[in-house]
Formats: C-alpha cells, sequence, structure tokens
C-alpha cells in the first residue's frame, strides 16, 4: 500500500498503520503528557547536559510503525549520515578531512517548531 493514496487524514492514516483512530486521537489529544524529561552528560563537555524528551512505550509503538511502514520506504539523501544504516558520523567526518573549515550547529528546539501540517504535507507528497 502506498502511504500517500491512504494518509489522506488523521483517520485514513491510522488505519494504514494498523491502529485504531481513536488511539492516534488520544496520542494526538495528550501529546505533551506523552514524554518524559532526561538529561545526558553531553560527549564533548561532561559538566554540560543536553534535555531529551523519551517518548512513552505507546508513542514509540506508533512511532516505530511509522518508521517501518513509511519513512524505510524511502532512499535517504546522500548527504545524510546520522540514524542512516550503514552510514555513520565518522564517514560523514572524512569526507571534510582537508576542508578548510566547518561549521556545526545545533538548532534549538528544532522538533516542537514542526507543526503537524507539515507533517501530513511530507507523508502526502
Amino acid at each position: 500500500m502506498n502511504a500517500a493514496a491512504h494518509c489522506q487524514d488523521l483517520k485514513s492514516m491510522a488505519r494504514f498503520l494498523g491502529f485504531a483512530p481513536q488511539n492516534l486521537f488520544y496520542l494526538i489529544a495528550q501529546r505533551d503528557k506523552l514524554y518524559q524529561a532526561a538529561k545526558i552528560k553531553k560527549k564533548t563537555d561532561e559538566n554540560k547536559f543536553r534535555e531529551i524528551f523519551i517518548p512513552c512505550s505507546e508513542l514509540k509503538g506508533v512511532q516505530r510503525q511509522i518508521l517501518d511502514s513509511i519513512l524505510c520506504k524511502h532512499e535517504p539523501s546522500q548527504f545524510a549520515y546520522a540514524y542512516v544504516k550503514g552510514r555513520s558520523l565518522t564517514m560523514a567526518a572524512k569526507k571534510l578531512v582537508g576542508q578548510q573549515s566547518v561549521l556545526k550547529i545545533d538548532l534549538k528546539d528544532f522538533f516542537p517548531s514542526i507543526k503537524e501540517n507539515r507533517i501530513f504535507g511530507l507523508f502526502r507528497s
């Protein structure tokens, strides 16, 4: 099944992923309560911490199904290395050896800034 053809709204997306629509509606309605905050030490400075948000098991299940049913069906960009099977940040770094400069940035609050209409648009495209 093609995700774009079968995920026109939340109800059809739930069915495509194998969940009851009310399960996804519940997760969306409770989205601010579905993550547990945790602090982990930064690799670059053990005196500094990065805050991460860990999803509850129900949300992890939906995320896993989206990964397996939709996202893994598309080839990642040739420039993507993080979280891509068979690629590593070390491989990416080797491509930068000998370059005059390297820009490293950390986008603050990147994921919370992405709204659901952008996600649905991405899946539809």
